[in-house]
């Protein structure tokens, strides 16, 4: 699959893969010039795609891309660096719209996947990271019991703010 081929357009789920795992690269090497850059374009870039985005949680995209909005952000606030404030909102509305939804369609995991049986439905496994991210009550009462995918992402820090929502 080659994302860089300009006769071929890729989805946003593609393009937000690669922009995340650019934003990862770049924190490695961030004390260099060249991983400063990688990581400074491809937070920016997420975060015109969250002002962009459309929160409608019908699409069978969407969870896939808040996955990938989530993953960056968080690697940003360990690194105490700040965003956007207006991407931060957009994507607190969006956990919202999600948490709100009664039906979600078929989801394919991208990046949260540590079992391959029985798999937890993505929004189960995501929606308490956007609790503990936003301190949402109202995501949590949704989502009541906290999962791997908020402890993979947010360690024992996480579950204890889970705890106090």
């Amino acid at each position: 699959m080659d994302l860089f081929n300009k006769r071929r357009i890729p989805s946003a789920v593609e393009e937000l893969t690669v922009l995340t795992a650019r934003q990862i690269a770049g924190i490695m090497f961030l004390n260099y010039r060249t991983g400063k850059r990688w990581y400074d374009r491809s937070v920016q870039q997420i975060d015109d795609m969250i002002i962009r985005d459309d929160a409608d949680p019908g699409q069978e995209s969407f969870y896939p891309r808040i996955e990938c909005y989530t993953i960056s952000y968080i690697e940003s606030k360990k690194l105490k660096i700040s965003r956007r404030p207006e991407a931060w909102s957009k994507l607190h509305k969006m956990f919202k719209a999600a948490a709100a939804a009664k039906h979600t369609p078929a989801i394919h995991r991208r990046i949260f996947r540590y079992r391959i049986e029985d798999e937890v439905h993505l929004p189960e496994g995501l929606l308490p990271v956007g609790a503990i991210l936003f301190n949402d009550p109202g995501i949590k009462q949704r989502y009541p019991h906290l999962s791997e995918d908020a402890l993979w992402l947010l360690g024992a820090e996480g579950f204890e703010l889970f705890r106090n929502i």
